[in-house]
C-alpha cells in the first residue's frame, strides 16, 4: 500500500511549486522606500514620541486610518527639522499578509532649536 506523499502526482508538486515561488516572489517585489521631507531648520533632537511609529493607511496606502502627524505636540516649543516615512521590511510583511488592504508606514520626526519668541511689540510714539 502507497503511504499519502508517494500518492502525490507530479502536478500537484508542480501546484505546489507555483504557489511557493509565487508567495516569495510577491513578498520580494515589495520595495522599501523613505522619503524625507526638509524644514530647513537645523536638526536638534528626535521626538520622543514621534520615533519609528507606524502610521495606518487602507486600501494601498490611499486612505489615512490615524490622525496626522502633530509635529506641534512632539516638537513643543520647538520647530520641527525633518519627518522621515519610511515602508520598511516589517511594514512590507504585514501590507504583502493582508494583500495591501493594511499598508502601515513608519514615520520619524526630529526637531530643530527652540524657536525664538516674537519680539515685543514697541510702545506707539507719543506725539511732542
Amino acid at each position: 500500500m502507497k503511504t499519502r506523499m508517494e500518492m502525490k502526482t507530479p502536478m500537484t508538486t508542480k501546484v505546489n511549486l507555483k504557489l511557493i515561488a509565487l508567495a516569495l516572489g510577491s513578498v520580494l517585489m515589495t520595495g522599501c522606500y523613505t522619503t524625507r521631507i526638509v524644514s530647513g531648520a537645523p536638526p536638534q533632537s528626535v521626538a520622543p514620541l514621534a520615533q519609528e511609529r507606524w502610521h495606518h493607511t487602507v486600501v494601498v496606502g490611499m486612505a489615512e486610518v490615524s490622525p496626522p502627524v502633530d509635529l506641534e505636540a512632539n516638537c513643543p516649543g520647538r520647530a520641527w527639522s525633518e519627518i522621515k516615512e519610511e515602508s520598511t521590511f516589517p511594514n512590507g510583511v504585514v501590507s504583502s499578509v493582508t494583500s495591501s488592504l493594511y499598508t502601515p508606514r513608519t514615520y520619524t520626526v526630529t526637531c530643530g532649536a527652540a524657536m525664538a519668541s516674537a519680539p515685543a511689540p514697541s510702545p506707539p510714539a507719543v506725539g511732542r
